[in-house]
């Protein structure tokens, strides 16, 4: 069976030369195939190489949430078995997109089963609510991660900590100075009433007003996007 590099530059080929730019831009791109092993819930192991999933991001091996009952469970070591079961079910196709800071090959990759199906790994992880976009880097699967959240689909269904959020909790606490300078408090810069997002004209202030003021209402379907006629991502 002819890899999907091969059909995707047939494919290219076919569309004419205005096309063919897009065949020196993959042809740069690494390939990894062989057997995969989840090493958490975006990150595969392939023999010496590690391939973290470009544009999305899991919960954390040790990360605990909440399901729709209120109860905790390990939902960083589901996300794991989650992308486990995908790599389970045929052979690794990864191409590649650079490295990130560890080191790490990132990639968008595939699982090539029996029959000829083709599974996007990275898509799969996020429509099944085990991932996020991760919009820090790219807004990629951010249209994927709505509908898992419509849908209420895996982490979707209870209460979690994004991942990059749960990470910068995690970090210790400097200590304080021997002198501490007094700062000025955001708090002061909190309207006494919330506004309302047709009033507010750019994504920062609707940011500082949700998280800095506690306004949770301009929040209203509470995917972390305040005012979505301004916003088009979730606040950092």
């Amino acid at each position: 069976m002819p890899s999907i590099l091969t059909i995707f530059v047939i494919a290219v080929f076919l569309m004419g030369d205005a096309a063919r730019p897009l065949i020196a831009q993959v042809a740069q791109r690494q390939v990894i195939e062989g057997t995969g092993e989840a090493s958490d819930g975006d990150t595969i192991i392939v023999g010496n190489k590690k391939i973290r999933l470009v544009g999305i991001d899991a919960p954390e091996l040790a990360q605990v949430c909440k399901n729709k009952s209120g109860n905790e469970y390990p939902c960083g070591q589901k996300a794991k078995a989650a992308l486990q079961n995908l790599l389970s079910k045929g052979s690794l196709y990864c191409q590649t997109r650079g490295t990130d800071e560890f080191k790490r090959a990132l990639a968008e990759c595939w699982i090539l089963g029996k029959g000829g199906s083709i599974t996007n790994v990275n898509e799969v992880m996020v429509m099944a609510g085990m991932a996020f976009a991760f919009t820090k880097f790219s807004e990629e699967y951010t249209a994927l991660e709505a509908l898992a959240a419509k849908q209420k689909a895996g982490l979707w269904s209870g209460k979690f900590q994004f991942p990059w959020a749960y990470r910068e909790s995690q970090k210790p606490t400097p200590p304080p100075t021997a002198r501490p300078i007094p700062m000025p408090t955001s708090a002061a810069k909190c309207p006494p009433r919330r506004p309302y997002c047709k009033s507010i004209r750019s994504c920062e202030r609707a940011c500082f007003l949700l998280q800095d003021c506690g306004f949770g209402a301009l929040d209203g379907d509470n995917d972390g996007i305040p005012c979505e006629n301004v916003c088009r991502r979730r606040c950092r």
